[in-house]
């Protein structure tokens, strides 16, 4: 039930950005909608297969963990570059490139792409993940964390925040490998670390398009006031 509300939650959110977005003639937040509903999209493919068996397994596979991941990834790198305002030109083809590779690499990964090859092609692809990811993490990490220096103000903090518990759903798989515990059990029941983080994402990301808003109209940065 919490991975069917959270992506509606979150399709909830995209609406409200773009309402946002309509204020702004500078900044359309277009990858921060993107990001939003590829989550979303993320988060209930896996509510579609177990619930309604509409997908086949394979096909899900290639959705959720080829195509998927890899573009939340990357959209929200570019999200969170656009929300603090720092847009090195490099990026978003650096991006494309580890996008590409990640897909290939995750395809090649699969247990039934061309389950006749040999181990030396076969261990390409968890190893081409791995390293990409880990890029991914840095990105992440640096964008999130420059844009914070570049102007350290309540909505930056908070904005670090919510990152943050973007963060860990998305490197999910560091986190694990690290030790921390992916499922937790408040009062006997299971709940997903990713299900929790994500729970407080929403509610920091209603708070800071709220602030955003409430800044826009009285002419906060030289932008027409919305109503």
């Amino acid at each position: 039930m919490v991975d069917a509300i959270e992506p509606a939650t979150f399709v909830l959110l995209a609406i409200l950005v773009c309402g946002l977005a309509a204020c702004r003639t500078r900044d359309a937040y277009r990858w921060l909608v993107t990001a939003l509903l590829l989550t979303a999209w993320l988060r209930a493919n896996q509510v579609i297969f177990f619930w309604t068996h509409a997908e086949s397994l394979r096909t899900y596979d290639i959705v959720t963990t080829v195509l998927l991941v890899s573009l939340a990834l990357a959209a929200w790198v570019m999200a969170w570059r656009d929300w603090f305002g720092w847009k090195p030109s490099w990026l978003p083809r650096v991006l494309l490139i580890l996008t590409l590779v990640y897909m290939m690499a995750a395809l090649i990964d699969r247990p039934w792409f061309y389950p006749d090859a040999s181990p030396v092609f076969k261990a390409i692809g968890p190893f081409l993940v791995s390293g990409i990811r880990l890029i991914f993490v840095a990105l992440y990490l640096w964008i999130i964390g420059y844009g914070v220096m570049r102007q350290p103000r309540w909505p930056a903090w908070l904005a670090l925040v919510a990152a943050c518990l973007i963060g860990i759903g998305l490197f999910a798989a560091e986190l694990t490998r690290m030790g921390v515990p992916g499922i937790w059990f408040p009062y006997g029941t299971g709940v997903s670390r990713t299900q929790y983080a994500y729970a407080g994402f929403i509610v920091l990301l209603l708070r800071l398009v709220d602030s955003s808003r409430a800044r826009q109209r009285v002419g906060w940065d030289g932008n027409p006031n919305c109503s």
